[in-house]
């Protein structure tokens, strides 16, 4: 890691001055203006938010993450996600995998090694990174190790390797510790927590907000380990109100999902203030629709809809079109429940307009459930009114209201 001299002799980790002037994504920005050092070009509500590293230093760019409705269309209906499904049901049948016969065991043997010659780049990477992180140590060259565990960790991140990714940041951790460096402590933090999270709830799962699903053990464990990263990361970011944004977010996801639904409130409130006072639109899109589905969590409907109505227009203003689709798509829940349905439908239909827009596949699908569910309800809803109205007025009413419409 190339070393710069910090106050007091002691010597930090390159990044430290350029985290404290750390800026929020609002759309195109100027030439030559900070860049945000968030991850995602666009973040998204419901989504934990990660920081990278300055392009100063010489680590690994991260690959693109998949966003929501990808991660489910890989999970649960690509090929591949068919060929897991399969063998996993016919297992007991099958047996081990060298059992299966003929043409099948070439196609899965095809399908291993094609996953392997894809990794085996970023493997020899890691095994490069870790080789120098030793040696680094053995010399004494302390910003070369931490170096090391940071490009070691963010591949292991870019492969999904998120227990692996987690034991080298933790490592990171301890040498920004030992150099006193605040600011390579908040990234460590926050890492470390964007991993834990996205091992408790994987974006695969689709949306806990509306789903409400039992926590498992594990998953809770790892949840409030991100809690407490997420804190010191709050605790490393004073003095940088972007870094303080970040870390409330973060907190209120990973704690709406433990169900500390207040404090969850009180930290994407803090999050919404300091985007005020940045004056960053696209922050105070991220708090306020992070507010808007915690209401709607708590049956707080009119609270939701204000947030969500919110959010959308924010959206809108940032020309963001998934985050425009999702608004879209949390509001037609909302008037959902509501049992409002024809607004619903609405909704629905304009995020579907912009899906397509898009050529969001699978998103469009998505929506077009949503909409079938909606007008079956309405349908369902105008029936039960009109059986109701019938059993009221009883046959003879019923008979005698039917002719006079015929006349």
């Amino acid at each position: 890691m190339d070393p710069t001299m910090a106050v007091g002799g002691s010597t930090q980790i390159e990044y430290e001055d350029q985290l404290q002037e750390y800026e929020l994504p609002d759309g195109a920005t100027e030439q030559n203006a900070p860049q945000s050092q968030l991850a995602d070009e666009f973040p998204q509500v419901d989504t934990a938010l990660r920081i990278d590293p300055p392009l100063t230093l010489k680590v690994p760019k991260r690959t693109e993450a998949l966003s929501r409705d990808a991660q489910i269309r890989e999970s649960a209906f690509s090929p591949a996600a068919h060929v897991n499904a399969k063998n996993t049901n016919t297992a007991h049948v099958l047996g081990p995998l060298k059992t299966v016969p003929g043409r099948h065991r070439a196609k899965l043997d095809s399908l291993a090694a094609a996953h392997k010659s894809g990794q085996g780049a970023h493997q020899n990477s890691i095994a490069d990174q870790r080789l120098l992180a030793r040696a680094s140590q053995r010399s004494g060259k302390v910003q070369n190790e931490g170096q090391a565990y940071l490009a070691a960790a963010i591949t292991h991140d870019n492969l999904g390797q998120f227990p692996e990714a987690i034991e080298c940041y933790t490592k990171l951790l301890g040498v920004c510790e030992r150099l006193g460096d605040a600011a390579g402590v908040g990234l460590a933090r926050n890492c470390l927590g964007v991993d834990c999270f996205l091992i408790a709830a994987p974006l695969s799962q689709g949306s806990h907000y509306d789903a409400r699903r039992p926590l498992s053990p594990e998953s809770r464990a790892y949840l409030n380990r991100a809690v407490e990263h997420h804190k010191g990361h709050l605790a490393a970011a004073q003095g940088s109100e972007g870094g303080q944004f970040v870390a409330c977010t973060n907190l209120g996801l990973s704690l709406a999902l433990l169900g500390d639904v207040p404090t969850a409130t009180a930290q994407h409130q803090e999050a919404l203030r300091v985007a005020i006072a940045l004056q960053s639109q696209s922050g105070q899109a991220i708090a306020v629709g992070n507010l808007g589905l915690l209401a709607m969590r708590t049956g707080e409907y009119a609270t939701a809809k204000a947030c969500l109505e919110q959010h959308l227009s924010l959206a809108q203003t940032l020309d963001d079109p998934t985050a425009e689709t999702t608004a879209w798509m949390l509001l037609g829940q909302l008037y959902a429940v509501e049992k409002d349905l024809g607004p619903a439908v609405e909704a629905y239909e304009e995020a579907q307009k912009i899906a397509q827009h898009m050529g969001r596949s699978g998103l469009v699908k998505r929506i077009a459930c949503s909409i079938g569910a909606a007008r079956g309800e309405q349908a369902l809803a105008n029936h039960m009114a009109s059986l109701a109205k019938f059993a009221a007025m009883g046959y003879a009413g019923a008979a005698a209201e039917a002719n006079a419409k015929r006349r």
